[in-house]
């Protein structure tokens, strides 16, 4: 990513004659030159984008910049390719964490960022005042986000503040699912630009095919794979090439076998899957392979149809409900969400699009394919052109949005009171207001002193930066205290880093994402046992059949989350006792991402609010330290030798069952003692392997025996790594300390 402006042309797309602006687009293009915040909800493939990009030129006209929130990483990427052959952009999202630093470096012309990143820089004083100090430009895309839960409450935060702080921004808000788009524009100050369904550049027919409730997934399976083959049979055409088609999944593991199936069935298909469990640089090779048309298919997820524009002649559904292996249920997906899905068919500009004759007209239309089950026809009937209306999702998380809007520096209670009547609802709900923010000064989170003034506390700041429940804060607090009567009672002297991250993570906000049931998930429960401490943790957390069921979700979340570590260290090694089992989990790949994302920020969290001073700090820090490994490991000798260069899971591994346990013993040891031992290790480590893929079938790699000299080099740089120790870092510090108060000293004596 480039770090220096270069030229860039300029973005006018009425002084180009391959670009033939819409009737819409232009009235919206005028709005936007006078000045004027515009809520656009186009159909879509109408060209909403051109939008973001006028008014992005009409900024850097004038000397000042632009801001854009998006709902994914993989939106931001493309947007970010599509900005970026005009201006001088920076993305900031998950797969460029990188560029936070240069987020406030003064050479960028605007910012691609994802609504949860946009609102931390809204929320962060400091950080505010220097990169809105040359932001002209306010824009949200995919905006019908708002009706849906927590992002819901995000976004429309990030509204009211920018409005608040700002309120000479201009305004940009693009969708093409909103029901009550004229009270939309009218709350937010805007214009309403909308295109009627009759507008739609390329002709949408959504066609709705039932089937029967299946109790057996692989029957359900086998039936989504032989719909799935007929629509490609039907819209097979021998003199010419197949068009391209996006067959969404709710499932990950479900996309990946079905693009394998379709591939073997059919010779003159070439279909991939795409989903989170890619990397981000595979995703995009997937997707530029689709646009270009070298493969006809894509088997994804849901998520690929919020915001990416992909060019598919057709659409298949093949479930209404999105599958979950984390709470063992399927959710109905909302009607925006079928809606967008839908609408990926027919795009305008592609060459394989379908067409029908007219008269003596050629038209071009996109088809899509819903599936569903018979008792839920009717409903989505309804749902699939019926978008959702968008309402405010503040009040059911009024307590985390409270606190950041106090975080921000809205500190008076009158202001405040008076800023949540502003929320997107007939008529704010005061009662619930008085009576959570009374609970978040009971608890401590705020304090409000005889100037009617609020204070915000450390607590407060770190639940709002992180994103996480009030109600999370307040059980790590519990836990802390707990495990401190328990020290001094004599109750407990050690702590295994798996009981503490039971006992931190048996929070709803994790144990809702996490439920419990069948044999797999038994068998993660016995998998977690061999190294949770359960009484300990029933006599924390309480033994009633709620906390069971809270204890038993965790215990598969920690299984779920250390699989492949615990697979390699202990499975392999026999480090455990015969009687103890750890089973090959079997969860989809996509689950597997996902509980390491929460329990990732949830442990973030609980080491920033709890910090690393307490008895436990230090088994935080761990646990920490080896969710952000790699592989997610909680063994310290292992966490440490990773910190070394060169040195990644399989190794440090390796050295640790060869008896080096820190940096320190590695940079003292022989390389060829240790390549002998490690040689033993490997070998049983192998035959281990052998004998369990005989049991369970099943691809596992064979472990690699490390050259010496690779060793020795590790040896040579284990302690130049870029993290120093903690004891190393206290130096520093007291050193520091030393020359500065000798420095003052001095200056006192001469003056």
């Amino acid at each position: 990513m480039e770090s220096t402006p270069r030229p860039y042309p300029r973005f006018d797309p009425q002084a180009s004659q391959k670009i033939v602006l819409r009737p819409k687009q232009k009235i919206a293009f005028d709005l936007l030159q006078q000045g004027k915040n515009v809520v656009a909800n186009f159909e879509m493939g109408y060209g909403k984008t051109f939008l973001a990009l006028q008014l992005a030129q009409q900024m850097k006209d004038k000397g000042k910049k632009f801001i854009m929130g998006v709902p994914l990483k993989a939106v931001a990427s493309q947007m970010y390719d599509e900005f970026s052959k005009y201006f001088h952009v920076l993305i900031v999202s998950g797969d460029h964490v990188e560029n936070k630093p240069r987020i406030l470096d003064n050479c960028y012309e605007g910012y691609i960022m994802t609504y949860e990143m946009m609102l931390q820089y809204l929320i962060k004083e400091r950080q505010r005042k220097i990169l809105y100090e040359s932001i002209g430009a306010f824009i949200i895309d995919e905006v019908h986000i708002m009706a849906s839960g927590r992002r819901g409450a995000t976004i429309e935060s990030n509204l009211m503040l920018a409005r608040h702080y700002y309120p000479n921004l201009q305004i940009l808000l693009l969708s093409a699912t909103i029901q009550n788009n004229r009270a939309f524009a009218l709350h937010f100050q805007c214009e309403l630009v909308q295109t009627s369904p009759d507008e739609r550049p390329v002709k949408l027919v959504k066609k709705i095919i039932g089937r029967p409730q299946y109790s057996r997934s692989e029957e359900e399976y086998a039936h989504i794979a032989e719909e799935v083959k007929e629509v490609i049979n039907k819209h097979t055409q021998k003199s010419k090439q197949f068009p391209g088609m996006l067959v969404f999944c709710n499932s990950r593991l479900l996309s990946k076998t079905l693009s394998q199936e379709l591939t073997d069935h059919f010779p003159h298909i070439e279909a991939k899957y795409h989903n989170a469990s890619l990397t981000q640089k595979r995703r995009k090779a997937i997707e530029e392979d689709f646009t270009s048309q070298k493969i006809n298919v894509i088997c994804c997820t849901p998520t690929l149809a919020m915001g990416i524009n992909l060019p598919s002649a057709i659409c298949i559904l093949t479930s209404v409900r999105r599958r979950s292996g984390l709470i063992n249920e399927k959710i109905m997906l909302d009607s925006n969400e079928i809606i967008q899905m839908a609408g990926r068919a027919g795009r305008p500009g592609q060459k394989g699009n379908l067409v029908t004759k007219i008269g003596d007209r050629v038209q071009e239309y996109g088809i899509s394919y819903t599936m569903c089950e018979y008792p839920d026809y009717d409903d989505i009937k309804l749902m699939i052109n019926t978008p959702v209306s968008i309402s405010s999702q503040i009040p059911a998380h009024i307590k985390w949005v409270l606190l950041t809007w106090v975080v921000s520096g809205i500190t008076n209670t009158e202001e405040l009171e008076l800023f949540y009547r502003t929320i997107f609802c007939d008529i704010p709900d005061l009662t619930l207001y008085t009576k959570e923010f009374q609970w978040l000064v009971t608890k401590k989170f705020l304090a409000v002193d005889s100037f009617s003034q609020i204070i915000a506390g450390h607590k407060a700041r770190m639940t709002a930066f992180f994103g996480i429940r009030c109600e999370t804060t307040q059980h790590f607090y519990f836990i802390r205290e707990a495990l401190k009567q328990d020290y001094w009672a004599g109750k407990i002297k050690t702590l295994h880093p798996a009981t503490l991250f039971c006992l931190l993570l048996a929070c709803e906000e994790f144990t809702d994402n996490v439920r419990a049931s069948g044999k797999i998930d038994r068998a993660s429960i016995a998998t977690a046992n061999n190294f949770c401490d359960s009484p300990h943790l029933y006599r924390i957390l309480g033994s009633n059949n709620f906390q069971t069921s809270r204890n038993e979700g965790v215990k598969k979340g920690f299984s779920i989350s250390f699989d492949e570590y615990l697979q390699q260290r202990y499975l392999e090694s026999e480090k455990l006792a015969e009687s103890s089992k750890i089973t090959f989990q079997k969860y989809d790949a996509g689950d597997k991402i996902q509980i390491h994302m929460i329990t990732a920020r949830l442990l973030l969290a609980a080491s920033a609010i709890l910090g690393s001073s307490w008895i436990f700090g230090k088994i935080l820090t761990q646990l920490k330290e080896g969710m952000k490994a790699s592989m997610a490991c909680f063994d310290a000798d292992v966490i440490d030798l990773m910190k070394a260069p060169q040195v990644g899971p399989r190794t440090a591994i390796l050295l640790a069952e060869a008896g080096i346990s820190s940096r320190k013993q590695l940079k003292a040891c022989n390389p060829h003692t240790v390549r002998s031992q490690i040689r033993k290790i490997v070998h049983h480590k192998n035959e281990r392997i052998k004998f369990l893929v005989h049991q369970f079938p099943g691809r596992r790699d064979p472990w690699k025996l490390p050259v010496e000299k690779t060793l020795e080099k590790i040896r040579r740089h284990a302690l130049d790594s870029k993290f120093p120790s903690p004891s190393n870092i206290r130096k520093q510090r007291q050193q520091k300390t030393r020359k500065a108060a000798n420095s003052l000293l001095a200056h006192i004596k001469n003056t």
